[in-house]
């Protein structure tokens, strides 16, 4: 994965040894670092419990084709591909509450 300037995350010198909200920029990143991390352990778990299933058939690098949309899509903060703009939706602070809209 990689910052909006390029970078990869797990370069040298780009937040090496820093909590995973450190190091993608841009807004509300603790919560985005959280729902990247639940990505992860859902596919983790999906494919750990359904080895039988569809995820079975598929190479990791087909997995991770369809994947990394929506992890970049949450490094980068946009919006992935696709889903409808959601205008005026408040944003959540830090401590959880939700702010007035933008």
């Amino acid at each position: 994965m990689f910052t909006p300037r390029g970078e990869r995350l797990d370069a040298p010198g780009v937040g090496a040894g820093r909590p995973a909200a450190a190091r993608i920029p841009g807004p509300e990143a603790d919560l985005r670092a959280e729902l990247i991390a639940g990505l992860l352990i859902g596919l983790g778990a999906t494919l750990s419990l359904h080895r039988e299933g569809a995820g079975s058939l598929a190479t990791p690098e087909h997995l991770a084709d369809l994947y990394a949309p929506a992890l970049q899509a949450l490094v980068a903060g946009l919006p992935a591909a696709g889903a409808p703009a959601a205008p005026g939706r408040p944003a959540v602070t830090p401590a959880g509450r939700r702010s007035p809209g933008r």
